[in-house]
């Protein structure tokens, strides 16, 4: 449903980074409107509207294989300036495990002044962070006019 009208709204991004999007914004919704013990939980909050999720400049950036690929001493990531290419050294067994492991989810993450990529590997799904571990950069809120800042963070009283 939001696949078509993000697609008219933001043409320079690719068809697979709007999945990606997609992807992050119902990942966090799922967290905070579905986890049994989260305070936001759609059994908890009954006739109540949903609170808004707002996500900081700041949030991390999900990729997935058809956005990132490894091949031979390169990784090739598809960015708004098209795809970009790196030289990478890579230990083989680590190289084994792209070969042999199937690639759940690569995220980029800001640490400080630094930008770093996050693979996770396996089949099962991820396992549901406890809601006090809500991420930083997820402001849960019922007021649209919220100013975007990590302080507000969590600030609905379910």
């Amino acid at each position: 449903m939001a696949y078509r009208p993000m697609r008219a709204q933001y043409p320079e991004l690719g068809s697979q980074m709007i999945c990606n999007a997609i992807y992050s914004v119902s990942r966090t919704s799922r967290h905070v409107y579905q986890s049994p013990a989260s305070p936001f939980n759609l059994q908890r909050l009954e006739a109540r509207p949903l609170p808004l999720l707002r996500f900081q400049p700041d949030s991390p950036v999900f990729f997935d294989r058809h956005t990132l690929s490894l091949k031979p001493g390169q990784i090739s990531l598809l960015t708004l300036e098209g795809r970009l290419q790196f030289h990478l050294t890579i230990p083989e067994e680590i190289e084994q495990r792209f070969r042999l492991d199937h690639l759940r989810e690569i995220v980029l993450k800001q640490q400080g002044a630094d930008f770093v990529l996050d693979f996770t590997f396996g089949k099962a799904a991820p396992a549901a962070d406890p809601v006090d571990d809500l991420p930083e950069y997820v402001l849960v809120t019922d007021d649209p006019h919220l100013p975007l800042r990590p302080e507000a963070a969590r600030t609905l009283n379910p």
